[in-house]
């Protein structure tokens, strides 16, 4: 006998209010793509894309704070890092 759907999404976390990870850019706001993934014989199914979300140590309004950014903002310098004093 199979579970419900939604039991089954529960006990997999789906359906929990609080995710782990956060998956949408602080910054950038870029969050999941939905799309198809489609066969060599055209069958379509739901694929998901997620932005590579990184953890950053960062300084906001001359405050040290840990960002959710994305690489991209990282890399293109929208995030000022976090440098500490002690390595100097």
């Amino acid at each position: 006998m199979r579970r419900p759907l939604n039991e089954t999404r529960a006990r997999r976390g789906a359906l929990s209010k609080e995710s782990p990870v956060a998956r949408r850019c602080e910054l950038c706001n870029k969050g999941r793509q939905v799309g198809h993934k489609v066969s060599h014989s055209n069958i379509k199914t739901k694929k998901v894309w997620l932005p590579n979300i990184q953890k950053v140590r960062a300084v906001v309004d001359g405050k040290p704070v840990i960002l959710s950014v994305c690489t991209r903002c990282i890399r293109s310098g929208k995030v000022e890092k976090r440098t500490d004093a002690k390595a100097a």
